[in-house]
């Protein structure tokens, strides 16, 4: 737990880095900003609305609808639903997300396009970086943006599937006050305040608090969480508009592992999803504490020039505490053995994750002759640091050599706590930093852009060191009003990944990695009110894997960087917005990832372990005519089967999902009250939600059972 005292020093010294004039996202304050429509679910979304919302990772005049890229936006109304509080709750309504080791009690995760979201730069607030492990609340997020894919000069140096950034909200909305529960007592109450100094637009505050108690349906998995956030907003003449936020969070839960695959190659029974290997006497719960404190600033000089800057900095410091299951005492070894046993390891480690994000660029409209053009220089550096101490993973061994050991059947009876001596690592710091230069020319209908960044990339104590120079291209026709046709080309470059423990290599840093992405799309939007996007793609990038023969204790072999994993896909959405009296919204994924020119055999041509060929989600609305009346909808989830493992010799089946929403909506003077209900996987179906490859293993998370949560707000 991060004391008073250090979080005292950390904001002091936070407040003295937000006086360098370097990060931002919005442009000129005067001007409406790219949203979501009223009621928008996960699609691409396009339009403005009157209140400003400087913090979207195209920036304020990256109008969605013309940037050559594909974004799903969730608005407010879904992040309010009963029982959608969990960031996997939310992205399952995006086909092209999946979930990638995002556990009940622990940091989430996911792929995005079927590649895995890098920690230390996919995850933002506001448009900055913020490390993985920091656990982000979504009691104080307006919007969520997923934009998918290679960024280009938009998103900066992400991993390969895009980013995730949670857009708080401003003082701009109404008071909330909001409670909720779920039918095993989980409760959930928040407050969310708004308040206008001076002038009416000059000066805003918004202050958000929320607890809540969490219990999810494996025994022994309870926990809690608590935030506080602050939002700030001031206007100085003249152009001047300056955006801040703090946000603490500390959050303590019993983690639920995953399983593995029986003996390699056999699914657990689906009873085991009411099962929490962690159940032991001397498992402690996992305490994520985390600070995040942004500024944006964003000043417009003169007519079609404008400059935009700030910084933030986020701090997780992680308790990391629990019995976790991994292999078994015969071969193979990485996987549980084929009645149920595996060899349960007592985990510990206390974590520092910090970093801190600065970015500054200028814009200007000008014009040559019949051609306008939008130029844009920016700078930024992402800083990351981890640092781990009294790290250890300890076993009971008998005397031939087998570790502790415990059946998915037995996971009630307590075992004997094992010993480990803790060691502290060296401190590790990954530093990314780049300069872009963009080019948006306009002629008529037609707009082309053009732009490069230089990419900097520094990691110790490896003392690994590269630059790379990213290009993109892309051509915009926009044939009539409210629609555009873009292609683009791009290129991304990440980090390398560190080998898994079972190589013979492990522990050893591959290269950073390139992606080359090609993409057409077409999006459009009627004033009637309807909006569709319609996006395809091919990405290519290197393909990394452990050799499946070698001389490690597992009997493989190094963890390689050979060939190039090809994913070709097409994404779909539609949406109808009208008020009355149905709202339809459906969107669908189709992803081919594949592995080609590896060497091994067995690997080729298979589609990528956890990546569904077919995704898709369906939404149904009812809206009443009148008011006070019910709303109801109903959705449907589908995923289509994965692999479990990489050579493709185990899968899980394709499954269905249908949750089912109901809310009614009264005003009384000048209160707004809202009383919802929602069922969460109606027809209680036992599937596999994740089957990804994380911390050194092929992990299985089974989805959860059927659940009810209600809820009751007020706003005023």
């Amino acid at each position: 737990m991060i004391s008073p005292v250090r979080y005292t020093k950390f904001i002091r010294r936070v407040a003295v880095t937000l006086l360098i004039p370097a990060a931002a996202v919005a442009a000129d304050p005067s001007e409406p900003l790219p949203a979501v429509l009223p009621n928008a679910g996960s699609v691409v979304v396009i339009g403005v609305r009157e209140h400003s919302r400087p913090a979207s990772l195209l920036g304020a005049r990256g109008a969605m609808l013309d940037a050559p890229l594909s974004m799903s936006v969730i608005a407010a109304d879904a992040l309010a639903e009963p029982g959608s509080l969990s960031i996997a709750s939310v992205l399952a309504r995006v086909p092209s997300v999946g979930e990638n080791f995002a556990t009940s009690g622990y940091y989430e995760n996911f792929t995005v396009r079927g590649f895995t979201l890098d920690l230390g730069s996919s995850y933002r607030i506001n448009g900055f970086v913020v490390p993985g492990e920091f656990h982000i609340p979504l009691d104080m997020v307006d919007s969520v943006e997923v934009l998918k894919g290679v960024a280009g000069p938009q998103g900066g140096m992400i991993g390969a599937g895009g980013s995730v950034n949670f857009v708080t909200r401003r003082s701009d909305g109404p008071n909330v006050l909001r409670a909720e529960v779920s039918q095993r007592g989980g409760i959930v109450t928040a407050v969310d305040l708004a308040y206008r100094l001076g002038t009416p637009g000059d000066t805003g505050l918004r202050l958000g608090a929320a607890h809540a108690e969490m219990r999810p349906n494996q025994p022994a998995a309870d926990g809690q969480r608590d935030l506080l956030s602050l939002a700030v907003d001031t206007r100085l003449p003249p152009g001047l508009l300056i955006m801040a936020d703090l946000i603490a969070q500390r959050r303590s839960q019993q983690v639920v592992p995953g399983f593995q695959l029986l003996g390699g190659t056999t699914l657990p029974d689906s009873k085991v999803r009411d099962v929490n290997i962690n159940r032991q006497p001397w498992s402690r719960p996992v305490t994520n504490d985390g600070v995040m404190a942004d500024m944006r600033l964003s000043w417009q000089i003169a007519e079609g020039l404008a400059f935009q800057a700030g910084a933030a900095s986020t701090v997780a410091m992680i308790d990391d505490n629990l019995a976790t299951p991994w292999g078994c005492n015969a071969s193979p070894v990485q996987y549980f053995c084929s009645n149920g046993d595996f060899v349960l390891y007592d985990y510990h480690a206390r974590e520092r994750r910090a970093g801190r994000h600065l970015t500054a660029s200028i814009s200007a409209a000008t014009r040559s002759g019949a051609v306008a053009h939008a130029l844009a220089l920016g700078v930024e550096r992402v800083d990351r640091t981890v640092r781990q101490d009294n790290l250890y993973s300890a076993t009971i061994y008998d005397a031939i050599g087998n570790g502790l050991v415990q059946n998915i059947a037995t996971t009630a009876t307590p075992l004997e706590a094992p010993i480990g001596l803790g060691i502290n690592r060296p401190a590790t710091r990954a530093i990314q930093s780049g300069a872009v230069l963009s080019d948006n020319m306009s002629l008529s209908d037609v707009s082309v852009l053009v732009g490069l960044r230089a990419v900097g990339i520094d990691q110790q104590p490896s003392g690994a060191r590269e630059h790379h120079l990213l290009p993109q291209f892309a051509v915009t026709w926009t044939p009539t009003v409210g629609q555009s046709l873009y292609v683009s080309s791009a290129r991304g470059v990440e980090f390398g990944s560190e080998a898994p423990l079972t190589a013979s290599n492990a522990g050893a840093l591959l290269a950073p990695r390139r992606t080359n992405q090609t993409e057409a799309g077409w999006k459009g939007h009627l004033s009637a009110g309807a909006a569709w996007t319609v996006s395809a793609f091919r990405m290519v990038r290197p393909y990394e894997f452990t050799q499946p023969v070698g001389g490690s204790w597992a009997g493989l072999g190094d963890y390689v960087s050979s060939g190039s994993q090809v994913h070709d896909g097409l994404e779909v959405s539609y949406q109808s917005t009208e008020k009355l009296p149905l709202r339809f919204e459906a969107s669908a994924a189709y992803i081919r990832a594949r592995a080609t020119g590896t060497g091994v055999s067995a690997l080729e041509n298979v589609q990528i372990q956890n990546v569904p060929r077919l995704s898709s989600f369906v939404r149904v609305v009812h809206v009443p005519s009148i008011t006070p009346a019910l709303e109801y909808s109903l959705s449907w989830t589908h995923r289509g089967s994965r692999n479990a493992r990489r050579d493709g010799a185990a899968t899980v089946p394709e499954y269905d999902l249908l949750n089912l929403g109901l809310s009614w909506k009264t005003r009384i003077a000048s209160t707004t009250t809202v009383l919802a209900l929602s069922v969460k996987n109606l027809a209680d179906r036992r599937y596999w939600r994740d089957v990804g490859e994380a911390y050194s293993a092929d992990l299985l998370f089974p989805g959860a059972p059927r659940s009810v949560a209600a809820s009751a707000s007020l706003e005023f």
